[in-house]
């Protein structure tokens, strides 16, 4: 049997964030994840109702009610939270009823984002992006050569005018062979 220190400890580590709501829609444990999902740390927010860490707390407050009456687990996908203090957030949920110490219930609350990866993924490729721009726009060739460009659909070169060492095409960088004048 875990002790009361040994699951918080646990519960502070994992990377889902994790709340404790009670019948008056209280919030009464916040895990060290849902600290940085609501940007306030579990002193501040603990005591909060609901309506004051949610901007758009309608879909949270009837869930929450509807897990307290049926005493069931319940869940939601794709939740959109309109944080006051943070960016809004799209999010998995799921309700687990509970009851605390005294035997009131309360409602265990496991927020999930949902979004998270696809931020990454947009990040990662305006990276790709300003590497590709920084590598084009750099100068490399010397004003007494001129470029010769290797088209990448064909085996056959053509020349250009231009003095660019590189060009993008669409999804790819195609180096450029240089030539004395």
């Amino acid at each position: 049997m875990y002790s009361e220190k040994a699951t918080a400890r646990l519960l502070d580590n994992m990377g889902t964030a994790v709340l404790v709501f009670d019948a008056d829609m209280q919030l009464r444990y916040l895990n060290q994840a849902g600290e940085v999902m609501f940007a306030h740390s579990a002193r501040h927010a603990c005591g909060r109702s609901v309506r004051e860490l949610v901007r758009n707390s309608d879909v949270l407050a009837d869930q929450l009610l509807a897990t307290i009456a049926s005493e069931e687990m319940m869940s939601h996908r794709g939740c959109l939270l309109e944080l006051p203090d943070a960016p809004d957030l799209r999010v998995n949920c799921i309700f687990t009823f509970i009851t605390d110490d005294n035997g009131q219930p309360c409602v265990l609350v496991e927020l999930r984002q949902i979004d998270y990866h696809l931020r990454i993924e947009q990040e990662e490729h305006l990276i790709t992006q300003q590497q590709a721009t920084h590598v084009v726009n750099r100068p490399v060739l010397h004003p007494h050569y001129h470029s010769r460009m290797v088209s990448p659909d064909c085996e056959l070169p053509f020349s250009a005018p231009s003095c660019s060492s590189m060009y993008l095409r669409p999804g790819r960088l195609v180096m450029v062979t240089l030539r004395c004048c």
